[in-house]
């Protein structure tokens, strides 16, 4: 790829990212000014699980639609096959998460809601999780060959038609509204993505299949990966939130989860671009010294932008609560300095762990993702005992990671230094 290509890349990824976050911020800042810190938090639960579904809906493989579809771009049959393949296995996996949510759908709204009476959520989203495997298998299609713009169109189409309706809804219809918006930023790049789906060239070559053995298996890998992903850390903050809720109050919570918001907005672009950018490009490297010299630039490049970004996000941290959330919550700027060191590390142990994402390396994925949210969830309870509330939690995600960022450093050279058949990555054997 161009230097010029690589920073067309780069902005179309954040044009999308900025569409996702401000809509993201509009149902916060919406929720925040009518429902206030209590409504946030009272919707905190509703709104880790939504994240979760969105990204396990189909199996979770967008992650291995951009990397086989990177590696088979010049290779149509194959190309196709992959894509026939894991729109199957997406299928199948979404029939079975769609039955359990509404089999569930009584138990899991009294947890997320404390009233059972709003089951009729949780099977929203149980069925609005077939849309976000479609859009995710679109998006992981496009950018795999490198078509950037799809997934740039496709999000800011989506963000503008969120936009419209979480305004709606949550107007109308107080907090219910907010929930169903919660479902709904994720549900509206359907829409944008069935009109780029339709206008391929390989619409008509792609069909449900039959799986085979082998393919079952590596699309499992990264379910896998995606699994523990998803699930490790908002089961983290639910955990966490609720002890929060039951040591320092609902507004407690709702603090917190302003912090978790703004972290999230800014974490999201940098996920995005190492997802949509970086991997394919360690995906098709298998010369260790030229993954070295890649993983380092980028790591620089990666840690420069959050460096400018945190630098201005914290000098102007009163301004910018204010205004993204609400007055209520200006008591989180006392809190978001310990919050930015342990994001500016956390992203930059994730360019080390998109390796392991590149070469399929489910072990080493999931333990890394164990390894970080159990120090998070180990420290934080530890430090909340004695002082409870969000400094305590908040310093004990810098502490967190902090720690996972030297393991992970550890485990880089470890790799770089270890001896592999013929000089190159073996992928089996991860």
């Amino acid at each position: 790829m161009t230097r010029f290509s690589a920073i067309k890349s780069a902005c179309l990824t954040g044009c999308a990212h900025l569409s996702r976050i401000a809509v993201g911020f509009l149902l916060i800042k919406v929720v925040a000014f009518y429902l206030g810190p209590d409504g946030l938090g009272a919707l905190g639960h509703f709104m880790s699980l939504a994240t979760i579904i969105y990204m396990v809906a189909g199996g979770g493989v967008t992650n291995a639609v951009i990397k086989y579809a990177s590696e088979y771009n010049q290779q149509p049959h194959r190309l196709v096959r992959m894509i026939s393949a894991s729109s199957s296995y997406s299928l199948a996996c979404c029939l079975v998460v769609g039955v359990l949510g509404i089999l569930f759908s009584r138990p899991l709204a009294g947890f997320l809601f404390s009233d059972s009476d709003n089951w009729w959520l949780v099977v929203l989203l149980a069925l609005a999780q077939f849309f976000y495997a479609y859009v995710n298998i679109v998006v992981g299609v496009g950018n795999g060959l490198l078509a950037t713009h799809v997934y740039s169109r496709i999000q800011v189409v989506g963000s503008l038609l969120a936009a419209v309706l979480t305004f709606a809804l949550v107007m109308k219809y107080g907090f219910k509204g907010a929930a169903v918006a919660t479902v709904v930023i994720y549900l509206a790049p359907a829409l944008p993505a069935a009109y780029f789906h339709f206008r391929s060239s390989l619409r008509s070559k792609v069909r449900f299949v039959r799986l085979k053995y082998v393919e079952v298996k590596r699309f499992a890998r990264f379910s896998g990966m995606m699994l523990v992903s998803a699930a490790s850390f908002p089961i983290v903050e639910m955990v966490i939130r609720q002890a929060l809720i039951n040591g320092a109050g609902v507004q407690e919570a709702g603090l917190w989860q302003g912090l978790i918001k703004l972290s999230s907005a800014y974490l999201g672009f940098f996920t995005i671009f190492l997802s949509y950018y970086f991997m394919p490009m360690i995906s098709r490297e298998q010369d260790k010294g030229v993954i070295k010299s890649l993983t380092l630039r980028m790591m620089l490049a990666v840690s420069l932008l959050f460096l400018i970004g945190a630098v201005v996000l914290y000098s102007g941290r009163v301004f910018f609560i204010s205004h993204l959330l609400s007055d209520e919550f200006s008591r989180a700027s006392d809190y978001l300095g310990y919050q930015l060191i342990g994001d500016g590390f956390r992203i930059a142990s994730y360019v080390l762990g998109f390796i392991a994402v590149a070469k399929a390396s489910i072990r080493l994925y999931i333990g890394a993702e164990l390894l970080q949210n159990g120090l998070f969830l180990g420290v934080a309870y530890s430090f909340s005992s004695s002082s409870a509330g969000v400094l305590s939690v908040v310093q004990a995600y810098a502490l967190a990671y902090v720690v996972y960022f030297l393991v992970a450093v550890a485990s880089f050279v470890v790799y770089l230094n270890k001896k592999s058949s013929g000089g190159k990555f073996n992928v089996v054997s991860c």
